[in-house]
């Protein structure tokens, strides 16, 4: 069965490794949703994270440690759950139906967390993008790496999710795991990162137009995910390649994935 609180916790770790990528003025302006995540981590909680998006002069480590999270594990662990939850619900349901008498009409099977579980991996998809997109700017030299001396990413990741290191559920990933399981992504040259990029936006797009009477926010991530599709695609066949011009970040269309923009 289910533990409920267990997923509740991991839904809150989503929101914050999705919030400290948003723009630090969105934050602000959104004081009444800060106070819900009172947890304060070192170089987040001052907005550092997101201004690494858009200064050209910092790396981007700490966002593609984000997404990179949230696509290889925290998701994962979501939709797991949830479809755990929806299964454990449908065969709670056809027991109550194998009750009944035959003579009763017996109510249409429904699988309440169908939506859910669609719009979750519509977003698992579009963090793989932008860590994918990420690495590709990191290879072709638009996102500058600080100097090794004064950069370590064991040390941001450690710090960034040491207060989730004591829940049971969902299970905290060492560092080691974490580097391990994305170490030979990040040796693979930048037009086949910006293929696989572009494949996740394409498939985050399907999952989206799939869901049924979509609300403002999926509309919204229907634009974000049609745009970067078109970008990476470019991407991909060379276009500015040669360019060393840093990629720009638009937040105007959704707070928490941005549509990339290359000159």
């Amino acid at each position: 069965m289910l533990d409920v609180q267990s997923y509740d916790r991991c839904e809150l770790l989503v929101r914050y490794v999705r919030r400290v990528t948003e723009p630090a003025e969105r934050r602000q302006s959104d004081a009444r949703s800060a106070r819900a995540i009172t947890i304060k981590i070192e170089g987040v909680g001052n907005g550092s994270l997101p201004y690494s998006l858009r200064n050209p002069n910092m790396p981007c480590g700490p966002v593609s440690v984000c997404k990179r999270y949230l696509y290889e594990f925290l998701y994962g662990w979501l939709i797991s759950s949830l479809t755990r939850a929806d299964t454990f619900l449908v065969d709670q349901e056809q027991v109550v139906n194998a009750r009944v008498r035959r003579n009763k009409p017996r109510k249409k099977k429904t699988r309440p967390y169908t939506r859910e579980i669609v719009f979750h991996q519509a977003l698992q998809n579009m963090c793989g993008g932008y860590y994918k997109a990420m690495l590709g700017f990191r290879q072709d030299g638009k996102l500058p790496l600080p100097h090794p001396e004064f950069d370590c990413e064991r040390v941001r990741y450690e710090h960034r999710f040491a207060p989730f290191s004591g829940l049971v559920t969902p299970p905290p990933v060492q560092y080691q795991e974490f580097h391990d399981v994305t170490l030979t992504l990040q040796h693979s040259p930048s037009q086949n990162l910006y293929t696989h990029g572009c494949k996740h936006f394409h498939q985050a797009r399907t999952l989206l137009e799939s869901i049924t009477n979509p609300d403002t926010e999926i509309n919204e991530l229907l634009r974000v995910t049609k745009t970067n599709f078109v970008v990476l695609k470019l991407l991909a066949t060379g276009h500015k390649r040669e360019s060393s011009n840093p990629p720009e970040f638009d937040f105007s269309y959704h707070h928490h994935f941005p549509i990339i923009k290359i000159h």
